[in-house]
């Protein structure tokens, strides 16, 4: 059985709503993660509002509240330290914003 940790040379991406210095911490520290590159993905708050009500069920009964959070997620997400890079993602396609990363990340 191979083992989840990441042998040397591998790379793991994670992808987390984070919006503390600890958050960050804890899912590196859970990671195990010798290094890291942290990268920031930005849109407009209408981008974002469009993105979640296109992506949740309409009936789901947390929606209305995941929507009403946008304002204090952006902004806990806006303060997080040691950021490597931040991508605006607005009219982008996913692929494009992919290979940005890479490249910076030096991958």
């Amino acid at each position: 059985m191979r083992s989840l940790r990441p042998e040397h040379g591998d790379v793991v991406v994670a992808a987390a709503t984070l919006t503390s210095d600890a958050e960050v911490d804890a899912l590196v520290g859970a990671l195990g993660a010798e290094r890291r590159f942290l990268v920031r993905l930005e849109a407009d708050p209408d981008t974002l509002r469009d993105r979640i009500l296109a992506r949740e069920p309409s009936g789901w009964s947390g929606l209305p509240a995941l929507v009403s959070a946008l304002p204090s997620l952006a902004a806990g997400i806006a303060g997080l330290g040691g950021v490597d890079l931040v991508v605006r993602t607005d009219e982008r396609r996913a692929e494009d914003v992919a290979r940005e990363v890479r490249l910076s990340a030096g991958l």
